[in-house]
């Protein structure tokens, strides 16, 4: 199963404004710069940035992949005997939050995924790894409301 997570709202529109700020500096200032035009671009390039997480259950493990726009960035494939712990927290008002905290490496953040089946997916898998999962009473909340 592949789910897809898109970049934040909160940090889309803090770009956009930075972009159209800098464009406005651009079009007064007489003298255009070639680095001001590759700033803008890889500026609207990491508004198109995403992440997606495959599930692989006949291999037992799970990857990570990054994208920078369309060009995939970074990708690790997790063991799930590689997972000390799952944390669960809540962001924002109703989004949740989980970390994947693995023994060796660096921690998964996962957050901002478009379907709900996501994190009962892992709460899944987690059960049935014996997996330990930490949920703080925020996401205990947002659990009970949906």
């Amino acid at each position: 199963m592949i789910y897809t997570s898109q970049l934040s709202q909160s940090i889309k529109v803090f770009l956009s404004v930075l972009i159209i700020g800098y464009l406005v500096v651009l079009f007064l200032s007489p003298s255009l710069n070639p680095i001001s035009y590759l700033l803008i671009l890889l500026i609207i390039i990491s508004l198109s940035s995403k992440r997606e997480i495959i599930f692989d259950h006949s291999n037992k493990r799970f990857s990570n992949k990054l994208f920078l726009g369309w060009v995939p960035v970074y990708q690790k494939w997790i063991q799930y005997e590689e997972i000390e712990k799952v944390s669960c927290k809540r962001i924002r008002w109703k989004t949740k939050y989980m970390k994947i905290h693995v023994k060796s490496g660096w921690n998964v953040p996962l957050g901002d995924f478009t379907k709900k089946e996501f994190f009962e997916e892992w709460e899944r898998l987690a059960e049935d790894r014996n997996i330990p999962v930490e949920k703080s009473k925020d996401y205990q909340v947002l659990e009970k409301l949906n």
